[in-house]
């Protein structure tokens, strides 16, 4: 088997399988490092989770980082939810091992926007994950760059680095039509001192998701070459977030992959 590919990949690409499943697939594909996505953290039996933890161990894999779904900004029911999925997200990542956990301030195409968001919504977002920060210093709270969130544009995701305002809340940066606009590796620049994480996959010019060996405004073997110059030394994840997902696109991917000069996973230094 070829070395296992430095990057990551998000079980979403598996979600009709078991965790146990997708770690399988997974290793077949030349992964060794995942990020677990909500519903495998979710969805997975308290009891089985020590065999999740031997079997990674047994196929020489980890899980950098678990991908909850949390949301600051939809009132006081849906806080207490949120708290209650960080809580059990941050559990199962002391059990792998995980050094960051994907954060959201929102989720979902009605999730509230840096534009429509009261200073309020602001307030508790930045407060809340502020809080969860200083209560685990040692876990990277990894902010996605997305859509209907407060980290949906450039100056919206400065302001909520500087308002949360911790050494451990950095930003998983997902290439969004705002930064492609505004030129993509002219917002890496401005935010690279704060990107401890990256989602990748292809982007079609409205925005849709796509796989990263077929064509779009996202340009991966100029990108890996910028982060190998960079001397970057996050993590990535490549990420195929729709329903079924081609596994034959998926092969044809990591071939690509293992064209481009990826910088090494933490872990791997």
């Amino acid at each position: 088997m070829n070395t296992p590919l430095p990057c990551l990949i998000s079980t979403v690409a598996f979600r009709n399988l078991s965790l146990a499943e997708a770690i399988a697939v997974s290793h077949d594909l030349g992964y060794s490092r995942l990020e677990i996505w909500q519903r495998h953290l979710y969805e997975t039996p308290a009891s089985a989770w020590p065999e999740i933890v031997r079997e990674l161990a047994s196929r020489g894999m980890s899980a950098p980082v678990v991908a909850p779904f949390l949301s600051f900004t939809q009132g006081a029911e849906r806080l207490e939810e949120t708290r209650g999925a960080a809580r059990r997200a941050l559990e199962i990542a002391e059990m792998l091992g995980s050094s960051r956990m994907r954060t959201f301030t929102d989720v979902g195409p009605h999730g509230v926007g840096s534009a429509d968001a009261s200073e309020e919504q602001w307030r508790t977002a930045s407060d809340e994950i502020a809080g969860l920060c200083r209560s685990h210093p040692r876990m990277l709270f990894v902010v996605e760059t997305h859509p209907h969130t407060l980290a949906d544009g450039i100056e919206s995701t400065a302001r909520l680095l500087w308002e949360v305002g911790q050494p451990n809340f950095k930003l998983n940066f997902q290439p969004i039509i705002p930064f492609l606009d505004a030129g993509l590796f002219d917002v890496l620049d401005r935010f690279y001192p704060d990107i401890a994480h990256m989602h990748w996959h292809q982007m079609d010019a409205n925005g849709g998701s796509g796989y990263l060996s077929e064509p779009g405004r996202l340009d991966f073997t100029a990108l890996a070459k910028y982060v190998e110059q960079r001397g970057y030394r996050g993590t990535i994840t490549i990420e195929y977030c729709w329903p079924d997902a081609d596994i034959g696109k998926i092969r044809r991917d990591v071939e690509f992959l293992r064209t481009l000069p990826l910088p090494p996973c933490p872990e791997f230094i």
